[in-house]
């Protein structure tokens, strides 16, 4: 009797964590393969369910029929915005701590860089530029340049510039500095001209080289966006490349010698015969300083809510998920979009993005300033894969400030949603930061967020949600609120059912296309659907017991209703996520595919059982034993009230109670420990 006590006593604790179904002729089909890779945990299991089972079977014979609306085991436990975890964000804070974070992981540092030089010797040079250069972006350059001798050094002209290693012919934003002087004929001197006394310094921008800049201009200048561009850019790589400079000059050298005139009187002359210079270097290796202009940024990538969220989370502004790529050294950006992004809706969205060019520049004695213009485009691609656009804003900012957050918003426009495939947005900024000798340098970012964007209309279990407003408020449900119940269900049911069918349509699609992945997840759409009619169904099964009876009272009924939708909710959304990541893997759109599937995937992923708080293994031991408690006649409900104050409740006085015996029989316990040490 003590080792059934013991028994009972741990299959009560487990039991919360096994979810079988014992009346799912699945789980018994692979019941045998469970057994053979895991025994233990098999047999655990099964008795576990089967527990459950006698327990309802012993509560329905000694309690009778119950018409309480029950919810059957599911998996999904949340509601849709539990499942995708929309936190409260302050968009001035977590902005900056997330643009912070990657200026921080940018940061660069001017360095000596190792350079190869050819021709005149009597110059040293030495160039200097930032440790790290990210993507296509403007840098500081410093030519230091030192005379080797005790004659005076006059520099007439330096050229910078720097040269793609697969094109050596182009020269890009070359300085050209020429120093002015001027010679006497008459006097065979210089009246003036430039000195280095001892070392100087050429202080500059370079960029590296970019044959995008000139497109990205033209995005933000009429928010014109060609797909294929755009994308190119994306996943474009900076090429390597090698700064390469020029020093021209002259080292002042006289010449005294005598020389004896007409009239036969020496004189001594002295003559000035300059050595003229041509200095070359290029560094060397620079590649290794370079890096990818790509970066992640944004805490959120699961997905958004349908519309059906609009009046309760329309106005929130979520970090989405961004893919960047630009002058990575220069401008930083981030989106923020509203979470509900459905077909014709235009989401509020805010763009913030900041100068990274720092102090870095101002030390390197060229403070730069960008003067930039901003796009806000989203594209809408067809099943024809046709790429139109379908939103587009431009701004001409001007100069901007360390952090500049724009208040704009885009739209999600489509007039025939079946032929609809996919929708883009990109944000866009183009900059450029004037040199001391005129030249504009190019900077730019693009910023294309993960962002879901469902159909236009309400989910079903919204839709019913939104038509049982009125009966909330009631205490009491008359026959014809129970009918109307009823109806509901019935029709959310159908409903469901259409979308299975619609799914089957997109299977046979993708069986036509070849794609095993567009028809696994058809398959995992039609389940999802399926799940929800099976809760539909048991919902509507409980209500016709309910029906029949005479409990009037809407106590609690309600809310068991509203529970059961909002799960319906969640296992529709994941089959129309599943639908449309079947429908991309059709059309060859394998990369947008994946992340909706996995969006899917997460929304009706079993969730860990904690041990502690609401939800966790003592909170539903807990409950499981209150049911039985409080149907004890006259005393359950005041040995529940009791036994409620003492810490972890029920599962205090299990343990507690188990704790007893195994001390009582601490000598039983002990002998069998030593049979079981000789025997093995």
């Amino acid at each position: 009797m003590k080792r059934l006590i013991a028994l009972l006593t741990l299959l009560l604790l487990v039991s919360p964590t096994y979810a079988v179904d014992v009346n799912n002729p699945v789980d018994w089909v692979l019941a045998p393969m469970k057994f053979i890779t895991n025994p233990l945990f098999t047999v655990t299991e099964y008795a576990v369910a089967g527990f459950y089972e006698a327990y309802d079977y012993m509560n329905s014979l000694v309690f009778g029929e119950d018409v309480a609306l029950m919810l059957n085991n599911t998996v999904v436990n949340q509601t849709l915005e539990e499942k995708r975890d929309f936190k409260e964000y302050d968009f001035t804070t977590d902005s900056k701590q997330l643009l912070d974070l990657l200026k921080e992981k940018t940061a660069s540092e001017m360095v000596v860089y190792t350079v190869d030089t050819s021709g005149n010797n009597d110059i040293t040079t030495r160039l200097y530029a930032p440790d790290k250069i990210y993507g296509y972006s403007a840098f500081p350059t410093k030519l230091s340049i030192t005379k080797c001798t005790g004659d005076s050094f006059h520099v007439t002209n330096v050229k910078i510039y720097v040269k793609s290693n697969n094109n050596s012919e182009i020269k890009y934003y070359l300085l050209d500095k020429t120093y002015n002087q001027t010679f006497n004929q008459l006097e065979n001197a210089y009246d003036s001209e430039y000195e280095i006394e001892g070392s100087d310094t050429v202080d500059t921008i370079m960029k590296a080289p970019d044959t995008h800049s000139v497109r990205v201009r033209d995005f933000t200048a009429n928010a014109n966006v060609d797909y294929s561009d755009i994308e190119e850019i994306l996943s474009s790589n900076v090429e390597p490349f090698e700064i390469y400079y020029e020093v021209h000059g002259h080292i002042e050298k006289w010449v005294e010698y005598t020389v004896t005139g007409d009239d036969g009187v020496q004189r001594e002359v002295r003559k000035r015969q300059d050595i003229q210079v041509d200095h070359l270097g290029n560094t060397n290796g620079l590649d290794g300083r370079i890096k990818n202009g790509n970066y992640m940024i944004g805490s959120f990538s699961k997905g958004s809510l349908p519309v059906d969220y609009l009046e309760s989370d329309g106005d929130k502004l979520i970090p989405y998920e961004s893919v960047c790529q630009g002058s990575t050294s220069n401008i930083l950006s981030v989106l923020w979009s509203s979470p509900v992004n459905a077909v014709n809706r235009s989401p509020d969205m805010r763009y913030v993005y900041i100068d990274n060019c720092g102090e870095l520049f101002t030390r390197a004695g060229v403070p730069a300033k960008i003067y930039d213009d901003v796009a806000i485009v989203t594209l809408r691609e067809t099943t024809n894969h046709e790429i139109e656009i379908s939103s587009k804003k431009a701004i001409q900012k001007g100069y901007f400030t360390s952090v500049d957050p724009i208040q704009i918003y885009t739209s999600y426009t489509a007039n025939n949603e079946e032929d609809l495939l996919d929708f883009t947005t990109y944000g866009i900024v183009y900059g450029e930061i004037t040199r001391t000798d005129g030249v504009k340098i190019p900077v730019w970012t693009i910023n294309k967020p993960t962002i879901f964007v469902y159909g236009s209309e309400r989910t079903v279990a919204g839709q019913t949600l939104e038509e049982l407003d009125d009966l909330r408020s009631l205490s009491e449900w008359d026959e014809s609120s129970r009918e109307r119940v009823l109806n509901i269900l019935v029709s959310t049911n159908n409903s469901l059912n259409n979308k299975i069918a619609t799914a089957e349509n997109y299977k046979e699609k993708a069986e036509i296309a070849s794609s095993s992945k567009a028809i696994d997840c058809a398959d995992k759409a039609i389940e999802n659907y399926k799940e929800g009619t099976v809760l539909l169904t048991e919902l509507h099964n409980s209500f016709i017991k309910l029906y029949e009876s005479t409990d009037y009272n809407n106590e609690n009924k309600i809310e068991e209703v509203d529970d059961t939708l909002e799960i319906v909710r969640v296992y529709e959304v994941a089959g129309d996520e599943f639908l449309k990541a079947s429908k991309l893997y059709t059309y060859g759109k394998d990369e947008q595919a994946e992340q909706v599937e996995k969006d899917a995937k997460d929304l009706t992923e079993k969730s860990a059982v904690p041990i502690f708080g609401n939800g966790g293994l003592i909170d539903n031991t807990n409950q499981f034993i209150e049911c039985w408690i409080l149907k004890i006649p006259i005393i359950g409900e005041s040995l529940n009230n009791l036994i409620k104050n003492i810490p972890f409740g029920y599962v205090t006085l299990i343990t507690l109670g188990l704790i007893i015996v195994i001390y009582q029989n601490r000598s039983s316990v002990s002998k069998s420990y030593r049979r079981y040490k000789r025997r093995y």
